[in-house]
């Protein structure tokens, strides 16, 4: 009976032994080698793992979000209003079309932030916010705004002006007039310009035939 007893705790013993032996080559710790505080002799990762701090930006609407950034640098950079990161317009976009004689849609409703996009089918046209080149009165838009006149067909009309008084000259009037339907005035300024230009060819032949008698010389 005493040896079946002491053989009893011999095992037990030879148990708690090697319990305790094997816990003593299980270490916990950090083995991340990147973490700051890596433990090469732990065995088991307990969790504690620290690592060093990522500057950047850490919003993830900005345009340079940063996934790795864990602390926020203030360096994010956020899109325009109703554009996105690559430029690109998210807004309203009108297209209107102008031909001659003829805008199409001929009216539309603008609202702060929209965009108009004016695409020649025909004529000569130029989008003028700023006075009524018929009236000659001002429209009193809250942004003010004018284009270039342009003829080619599919052209974008963007900037520029045909201002009566300011910037319109009598080639522009007679575009502006015939895209009116005002084509008895377009005409009879036509014939107003070809009869200047003629003149004052003639003018300059009479000059160089009266200089030649009265023995100048004329170089051109």
């Amino acid at each position: 009976m005493k040896n079946i007893y002491y053989l009893f705790t011999f095992f037990i013993c030879l148990f708690i032994f090697s319990s305790c032996e094997k816990e003593d080559d299980h270490i916990q710790g950090c083995t991340d080698v990147e973490a700051i505080n890596f433990d090469p002799n732990a065995t088991i990762d307990d969790g504690s793992c620290e690592f060093p701090a990522v500057l950047g930006c850490t919003d993830p609407i900005a345009c340079n979000y940063n996934l790795d950034a864990t602390d926020d640098d203030g360096s994010c950079v956020y899109p325009e209003e109703n554009y996105d990161c690559d430029e690109n317009f998210l807004g309203v976009i009108h297209t209107v079309f102008a031909g001659n004689m003829y805008y199409d849609p001929s009216n539309i409703t603008i609202n702060v932030g929209d965009q108009v996009r004016w695409i020649n089918n025909g004529g000569m046209h130029d989008v003028n916010g700023e006075i009524n080149s018929i009236t000659n009165t001002p429209f009193e838009n809250p942004e003010s705004f004018n284009s270039i006149s342009v003829s080619e067909v599919g052209a974008v009309i963007i900037v520029g002006g045909n201002i009566d008084h300011l910037t319109r000259v009598m080639t522009t009037a007679i575009a502006l007039e015939t895209s009116k339907g005002e084509l008895s005035l377009a005409m009879a300024l036509g014939i107003i310009l070809l009869i200047i230009s003629l003149s004052v060819n003639f003018f300059v032949i009479w000059l160089k035939a009266n200089g030649k008698t009265k023995g100048y010389v004329w170089t051109s």
